[in-house]
């Protein structure tokens, strides 16, 4: 791992340390592609106001460099988990997927590099090496947080890379990352002293008004816990239960001051003592509410979050204060908003809603919908519109 000090002051000294000539555990589609990859550690500006410690991925594709330098896109991987060792780098390093749920983010990386861009993967703030990184955790869904992880690695990435990049940048991510691909935007004047222009960002399903997908996905739940009992219905409890507790701990590490009591029953307070990632939170879940189920239980019998009527006010301020800044801000650049309308996480007519929120605010944003496309499949299934953006996008190769 290097140790590149960014070009901003942030009166904190570094010693540069070895390069790693590989990235460990990196998918085979990602490293077929990549001339360089390697992480980097550098300082950034931490939510609780002091710099700290980031680590990123940093790739460049094969062949011959363009004259210019290349264009830089930084990519933000989807809900990992909230403490230290859910960072991509370290769950790689474990053998394990970049990401939860789906490991397409190889794939996705390397169809970037074969289009010739280089890449910067921020882990996000509080995710990477423990003992490196701040131990108070990822700041999740804080939109300062996560825009300057994105910003700052494009930063870190010029400071290791020089003229091999040619200044011209945008953001990309999927989910959570798409949320961490607007709020890069909100925050990419930073970058703009070391020479990075930022130009837009493909956003690809993000999770935004997430107190209305609380209210829709219980509304749903409590429908099924009516009707029948499937397997099939145990998903969006999983998901409130995983999502509302990292959202909790991340208000909380804002400084909102919520009781947990009054958003989590018994099961779940237990639950929130330990630090888990997505996968194994969702899997331990799942596998508690069958087991409720097989012994005569209904969906909402498990002990975990409330339902929508118990959703305190802070916790919906602190969603509001973050991602519904999209709405009541204008973004710079443009802007791509991927959907697909068989979204599970975020229902379709959310989505929709939100793209046009963002755009009433003076964005200038583009909206594509794909027909039966998933959540997690979205960024595989959107390359044609994605890529005919970036090659819109970096056309001129100056800021708009």
């Amino acid at each position: 791992m290097k140790f590149v000090k960014t070009a901003v002051v942030l009166a904190m000294s570094a010693t540069a340390g070895p390069v790693a000539a590989a990235i460990p555990g990196l998918p085979k589609a990602t490293e077929a592609q990549a001339s360089l990859a390697e992480v980097i550690a550098y300082d950034m500006p931490g939510v609780k106001g002091y710099p700290v410690k980031a680590t990123a991925m940093l790739f460049l594709p094969k062949g011959p460099a363009p004259a210019g330098g290349y264009n830089l896109i930084a990519y933000a991987h989807g809900t990992s988990g909230q403490a230290a060792f859910c960072a991509p780098t370290e769950s790689l390093k474990r053998g394990g997927p970049w990401e939860s749920v789906h490991d397409q983010n190889g794939d996705y990386i390397a169809w970037l590099l074969q289009n010739g861009f280089a890449v910067v993967a921020p882990d996000l703030e509080g995710m990477g090496p423990p003992g490196v990184v701040p131990s108070y955790g990822h700041p999740y869904y804080n939109r300062s947080s996560e825009g300057k992880s994105m910003v700052w690695a494009v930063m870190a990435a010029k400071a290791e890379l020089g003229d091999r990049l040619s200044g011209a940048w945008a953001a990309d991510g999927l989910s959570e990352g798409g949320f961490a691909a607007l709020s890069a935007a909100s925050e990419a004047g930073a970058a703009t002293g070391v020479g990075m222009n930022f130009l837009g960002a493909a956003a690809v399903a993000p999770v935004l008004r997430v107190p209305e997908i609380y209210r829709t996905t219980w509304g749903q739940i409590n429908r099924s816990n009516q009707t029948s009992q499937s397997e099939d219905d145990i998903g969006p409890v999983v998901f409130m239960n995983a999502e509302i507790a990292y959202l909790y701990k991340s208000a909380h590490l804002a400084g909102y001051t919520i009781k947990a009591a009054e958003l989590f029953r018994s099961r779940m307070l237990e639950r929130l003592k330990d630090d888990k990632c997505l996968d194994q939170d969702n899997q331990e879940i799942d596998s508690e509410i069958l087991a409720s189920q097989k012994a005569g239980g209904k969906l909402i019998d498990w002990p975990g979050t409330y339902g929508a009527g118990r959703l305190p006010f802070e916790l919906v301020w602190f969603m509001t204060d973050n991602q519904g800044y999209f709405e009541a801000h204008k973004l710079p650049g443009k802007i791509l908003f991927v959907q697909g309308d068989a979204d599970d996480t975020t229902p379709i007519r959310i989505g929709r809603d939100a793209a046009a929120g963002i755009r009433r605010a003076g964005t200038d944003l583009q909206y594509v919908e794909l027909k039966n496309v998933g959540h997690y499949a979205a960024p595989m299934a959107g390359r044609d519109a994605i890529l005919a953006f970036y090659r819109q996008l970096f056309s001129s190769n100056s800021a708009p």
